[in-house]
């Protein structure tokens, strides 16, 4: 069965979490991808609740430019998993993913975020945006507080706002965007590179609650060449006070793709 909620693009409010990342100022008009989680969380809270806080998944792809005031639409495809879309008023796919419900009565992380050390320091400066430097790639972790009062003010538009503030619990877009910190942090984008954020894939193995110190730790995994853009993927552990709380798969353009013997390509989506 497949539901339609039609709706108006906004950003939310939601800042550029990852402070290197603002050296290049963005239009206030331009939606995150992030926001884009933010939008679509609300349909597996209403279906799945506190279980998918607990052990649920969500994976997307950003595939179009979004700006504040777009009328889209998303479109929710109910069956095993929650087949998500949204599309702008031309019927063009913006963004398109699913969401899940791990099984079992307890999630953990995959053997491949197990595997990731969470002492290991990262680069103490960031690295400049190079494939040889950036495939596999050690990131610096992150440690922060969370709090609920400061940290969820955006969530006042989303129709499950209530829902992560009555209980305190860290949105997964808030999350999403202190991921793009640790990115952000290690590689510096603006020497000869620039940042789209490409897709998200959020596992949950636990809700995150307000008072929590989050430290978030990773790698990249892989790094690859597109017709238009140099992407990687990058594997990041949220651990709340010493604890695996979810694990995120953030996959990222770094820089221009480059043709054999030649210059940069343009940055035409690809």
């Amino acid at each position: 069965m497949s539901q339609s909620h039609p709706m108006v693009a906004t950003t939310l409010g939601l800042a550029y979490f990852p402070s290197p990342l603002r050296r290049q100022p963005a239009s206030t008009q331009h939606v995150m991808g992030v926001v884009v989680m933010a939008w679509l969380t609300r349909h597996p809270v209403g279906r799945w609740g506190a279980n998918w806080a607990e052990r649920g998944s969500m994976r997307l792809r950003y595939l179009e430019h979004l700006d504040a005031g777009a009328a889209l639409d998303v479109r929710v495809e109910e069956a095993v998993e929650l087949g998500l879309e949204v599309l702008d008023d031309t019927g063009r796919c913006c963004a398109s993913g699913a969401a899940g419900l791990e099984p079992g009565a307890a999630a953990t992380l995959s053997a491949a975020a197990a595997s990731l050390d969470p002492a290991a320091p990262g680069p103490a400066d960031p690295v400049p945006p190079l494939p040889h430097v950036v495939d596999g790639l050690v990131l610096r972790p992150l440690v922060l507080p969370f709090d609920a009062v400061q940290d969820l003010t955006f969530v006042e538009e989303l129709a499950d706002g209530a829902w992560w503030r009555d209980r305190g619990w860290a949105h997964p877009a808030w999350v999403a965007s202190a991921v793009n910190e640790v990115i952000g942090q290690s590689i510096a984008f603006s020497d000869g590179g620039y940042w789209r954020h490409a897709g998200s894939e959020l596992r949950h193995v636990g809700p995150i609650p307000s008072g929590s110190e989050l430290r978030l730790y990773g790698q990249v995994e892989r790094a690859f060449q597109g017709a238009h853009h140099r992407f990687a993927v990058a594997r990041v552990v949220v651990a709340a006070d010493g604890q695996p709380a979810a694990e995120h798969v953030a996959t990222f353009v770094y820089g221009a793709s480059v043709a054999p013997d030649g210059p940069p390509r343009d940055r035409a989506n690809g």
